[in-house]
């Protein structure tokens, strides 16, 4: 069974470090290495299974939409 804590964990964890990388470069080229991050991610679906990617695309899309309120209520915070 998925331990949905832990993966939410590791997965905090992940995106953390990943963040330094990030750092300093325009949002162009920021968008830019997520886009392709991401492209290579669901071509491991696709290879199986064109429709397994299109639902994993629409599930990121959904968890990045739910997300995305919660990073501005964080950035507006850290910035008072």
């Amino acid at each position: 069974m998925i331990d949905l804590d832990s993966e939410a964990a590791e997965a905090q964890a992940l995106a953390d470090r990943a963040k330094p990388l990030f750092t300093g470069h325009p949002p162009g080229v920021q968008g830019a290495a997520l886009a392709e991050l991401l492209s290579l991610w669901l071509a491991g679906f696709y290879v199986s299974s064109p429709q397994v990617c299109e639902q994993m695309l629409q599930m990121h899309i959904f968890m990045v939409r739910k997300l995305v309120p919660v990073n501005v209520q964080m950035l507006k915070e850290s910035r008072q």
